[in-house]
């Protein structure tokens, strides 16, 4: 795990967290990802509360592709939405934001591909509108 990239994220994915106390309710930001994975393809994330929307460079169903790279998810996980080839957004309840942060860790490492030491981030956070 990218303990480095873990310790960034965490005080971000946090910030989406502040204010929200029930599930149902909506969000008022998301926490924006970006790096470069080992073949030098741009690759992002868009972190809400219970939530990760990621860019999604795969043909073959989001759940079985995170199985398949063994990525350790939340045992309520389930798929929101997806666009082969696009995006895959998928949801989860009861996630600190230290595990929302390390669930988005592994996605960089075993599904975007990017350098588990290596990846650098560029975090931006963006108000929503309510």
């Amino acid at each position: 795990m990218g303990d480095k990239q873990v310790a960034e994220m965490e005080p971000r994915v946090a910030e989406v967290y502040v204010g929200i106390t029930k599930p149902d309710q909506p969000p008022t930001k998301c926490c924006n990802l970006n790096s470069k994975n080992l073949e030098g393809s741009e690759v992002w994330m868009q972190i809400m509360p219970g939530t990760v929307n990621m860019s999604y460079p795969f043909t073959g169903d989001p759940l079985e592709v995170l199985r398949n790279q063994c990525v350790d998810t939340p045992s309520s996980l389930y798929l929101i939405d997806w666009n082969a080839n696009q995006f895959a957004q998928v949801g989860f309840e009861n996630v600190s934001p230290h595990d929302h942060a390390c669930l988005a860790d592994e996605l960089f490492v075993r599904v975007l591909g990017c350098d588990d030491a290596a990846y650098e981030l560029e975090i931006s956070i963006e108000e929503m509108e309510t």
